[in-house]
Order: structure tokens, then sequence, then C-alpha cells
């Protein structure tokens, strides 16, 4: 092993950024990277030694290579992290228009659909395998979904529910079930998978990875994200009358603003999350605080707080201080002479009651970790 080759391989073992894939993402673009340096003439490199010389170089080598935009745009990430980790981060340029690097098209008039024959299937000697195109075909999955697909778990009637393990980026998804032979294939899943997943009892995930990929190129099949593609468009047919642009549909400018909302709205990319998300109108409110009376009574006095409610904020109110929200267990019903909860209240429960109620926030004052500011030293 070549010295350059050595010490990269070094530096990205002793700065382990990032997720597993990217980390051995990373290194292979470093290691292709002092092979390209050494064919290139740079024969006495280190990895402190990097120059601006060097990574001109290399970006003339790859678009002499013609390389996709987005390869090249990783690479020179890549090469921004080798930069860093050897304080010379001054060698790589911030931007990459100074290197003539176009920006990378995300949106793109050609269609990538692809579709996969019976013939084609029939080829694919390992069941497993061919189930989890079949998969892919009849719901648009990611090649790791399928692999790992429990019809067990996933099938829920009418829709399957896909776990956070197995999606990009840890988001859980449901996909509607919505024809006779999305049914069929679910229901040989079943049979061949049993209680178990796609992947067989003697092998890991990785080891049916390098299965699906030599069974596909052995039958000569490709880019077979595609199949997500050709589900898509089906799907957006579908949903909106129109086809996609990529096949042939009209684009944004050619629609009327009613079938343009139409189309965002009903988009198979637009579906409805499953898991709770974070009601913003209250993320500028702390944290449930577990607080004493002594600090409350100041705060949430009737004066204070019915300076301005209505009468049915003053029930709302009521109904908070007889149920006596606490940090632990408390009475059903805890109110001292004054009529205020004599037990700790949770803070953001009452003032979303209060909220919900009125319409408006209270006039409280500001609050601090420990006491009130008419009352610093409660605690």
């Amino acid at each position: 092993m070549r010295d350059l080759n050595y010490q990269l391989k070094t530096l990205c073992r002793n700065n382990r950024d990032g997720s597993y894939a990217t980390q051995a993402q990373r290194l292979w673009m470093l290691d292709q990277m002092a092979n390209q340096l050494h064919d290139l003439g740079f024969r006495q490199m280190s990895a402190q030694s990097l120059k601006p010389k060097h990574v001109g170089a290399l970006i003339r080598h790859w678009q002499d290579a013609n390389l996709a935009v987005a390869t090249i745009k990783n690479r020179m990430t890549a090469l921004r992290w080798w930069a860093e980790k050897v304080n010379r981060q001054n060698v790589v340029a911030r931007t990459n228009d100074h290197y003539g690097i176009p920006d990378r098209q995300f949106v793109s008039n050609v269609s990538k659909a692809q579709s996969v024959s019976v013939e084609s299937l029939a080829g694919i000697k390992d069941a497993h395998v061919r189930m989890s195109l079949e998969l892919q075909q009849a719901f648009g999955l990611r090649r790791e979904e399928a692999i790992k697909f429990v019809p067990a778990y996933a099938d829920k009637g009418d829709h399957l529910q896909l776990k956070d393990t197995w999606t990009k980026g840890g988001k859980a998804r449901d996909i509607p079930i919505r024809t006779d032979a999305q049914r069929e294939v679910l229901n040989r899943a079943h049979q061949l998978a049993g209680r178990g997943s796609l992947i067989p009892p003697n092998r890991t995930y990785v080891q049916q990875l390098r299965i699906y990929e030599g069974h596909t190129s052995r039958a000569g099949l490709s880019k077979l994200h595609g199949l997500r593609h050709a589900y898509a468009q089906q799907r957006y047919q579908e949903l909106t009358g129109l086809p996609c642009p990529s096949a042939g549909g009209p684009v944004s400018a050619e629609l009327t603003p009613h079938a343009e909302g139409n189309r965002h709205r009903r988009s198979p990319h637009h579906q409805p999350s499953t898991r709770p998300r974070a009601r913003s109108r209250d993320r500028h409110l702390p944290r449930p605080l577990r607080i004493k009376p002594a600090c409350i009574k100041p705060l949430l006095s009737p004066p204070a707080c019915f300076a301005f409610a209505t009468p049915r904020a003053t029930s709302a109110w009521t109904a908070i201080a007889s149920t006596g929200k606490s940090g632990h267990a408390s009475p059903s019903s805890a109110l001292d002479a004054r009529g205020l909860p004599s037990t700790a209240l949770n803070w953001t429960h009452g003032l979303r009651t209060i909220r919900a109620a009125t319409g408006v926030p209270p006039p409280i004052h500001k609050e601090k970790e420990y006491g009130t500011q008419e009352n610093p030293g409660a605690a």
C-alpha cells in the first residue's frame, strides 16, 4: 500500500464523521483519489502535502472522464473533508463555481421509469430476490425496503406499513393496497417469507444485498430504482388524471391555478405523516416544570389571570385547578383558601388550556428556572 493511501485510511479511521455508509463511501473515494494522483504523476505525496495543483488535477481528470455533476460534487465533499482534517482548508475553494462545476439538475424531463418483464423475472433463480423485485414494481419500494420487507408486519389489510428501520432517513410511511394484482403479490410474499422477512434466516442483509446485485446483473437488469419512478408516474396519473411532465404531461406553467393546486395536494409524495408532529404554536412555551405552590401563587393568582378573561376562561382555569396536575399523583380536588391548587401544576398543560379557552396568551410575568421576577428566591 502506498503511503498516501495508508495515511488517508488512517485519517478516516481516526475521524469517524457521519453514518457507517458515509464513512465507507468517503474512504472509498479518498482511496480512489490517492490512486488517481499517483497515476497523474504525483508520486511522493502525503496526506499533509495537499496543494491547489493536486485539487485542480483531480477535477480536470474527473471532467475529462465525463463524470456526472453529482458524482464530482460528492468527491469534492470528500476532498474538502480531507483538507479540513489536515488543517489545509484554504487549499480547496469554498464554492464549486470556482472550478467550473455546474449546478446539479434535480428535476429532469426525461423519464427514468423502468419495468421488469415476466421473462426477466423468470431469469432470477433466487426466489427471495425475485419477490423483492415484484414488490418494488408493485408498490414502488426502494431496494432496501424490498429486501428487508416482512409481510406479516407490513400487511395491514388495506395498506402497507413500512417500518422506519427499512426506509430512507428512518421515516416510516404507509402505502395503499389498491389493486388485486398488488394483493396477489402480497399473498405470494406471505407464502414465501412466513413470519420472517425476505432475507433467508441463514443470511445477513449485506449478504442478501450482494446476492440481489449478482442475480440482477446476470439477468441484465440495471437501474432498478426506475421501478419506483414507474410507480410514481402511475400514481400521479391515477390521482390527477394527467400524465406527469417526464412522461409527456403538462408542466407547471401550462396548468391552471386550480389544476396546479390539485396536483400538489394529491401528489403521491404528499402523504400525511403517521407520526405526531410538534405543535409550533407552543414552541415558545417553557418545558413542563415542577413548580411549588409558592411560585404559582404570584404568577397565577386570579387577579393576574382573569384581568381580561371571559367566563369560559374562568371555568377552564377552575377545571385546571380542580384536577391538580402535578409531576406525580395528586388528589382530584386540592384547592387552598384562595381557590388556587395546593399542588404543583404542569406548566405547559395549564397554559395550553387557557390559550384554547381564550385565544390569547395570559398576561403573566416571564418566569425563571427557579422562581419569578417578583419572588426570585422561590425554589
